[in-house]
């Protein structure tokens, strides 16, 4: 029962909020085990990441012979600046500065020159696969629940459907 005046969440809304958090915690906290940093460090870890390995895995040059090699050459692992790291984390420069600084001395990132960092060869640790193992299971997870939420909202939707056409047939249009 909806309150006085208010309307009705749309369908299947709510579940599907509940599957994006509890995947977005999840992926969140296996992060914060595998690289054990402070949540901006691994924010800027993983926006960096994602940038290094962008022309290996989104370019129309795919290198998929590479996708398995330990140890990527130079010419496929792409660097992001500073700048456009504090711009994605939505993190002041003079943070982004510090922390980028504090993972290149503790071997987190590397310095690519001119301003720009690339990622290290994370995945290469054995807890690595283990943590992508679990995040893909979590996004599996959070699939389910995601479907589960569309079938609720494709009954709602069914269910008002049905009624609009009852009251229709009950009380038809008088055609002019």
């Amino acid at each position: 029962m909806s309150q006085a005046g208010s309307q009705l969440l749309p369908s299947g809304l709510r579940m599907q909020a509940y599957a994006l958090l509890d995947l977005l915690l999840t992926l969140s906290e296996l992060g914060r085990q595998l690289t054990d940093l402070d949540y901006d460090s691994m924010i800027i870890r993983m926006i960096v990441a994602e940038a290094t390995l962008h022309p290996l895995l989104v370019t129309q040059k795919k290198q998929t012979e590479m996708l398995d090699w330990p140890e990527l050459p130079e010419s496929v692992r792409a660097s992001i600046s500073r700048v456009l790291i504090a711009e994605r984390a939505n993190l002041p420069r003079e943070t982004v500065r510090r922390k980028v600084n504090a993972l290149i001395e503790c071997g987190s990132l590397e310095d690519a020159g001119h301003g720009k960092v690339r990622g290290n060869h994370l995945l290469e640790s054995p807890a690595a696969a283990d943590k992508v193992a679990s995040g893909v299971q979590a996004v599996r997870k959070c699939m389910m629940r995601l479907e589960a939420a569309s079938r609720v909202a494709d009954a709602s939707s069914n269910q008002v459907r049905l009624a609009h056409d009852a009251d229709a047939i009950k009380h038809p249009r008088k055609q002019a």
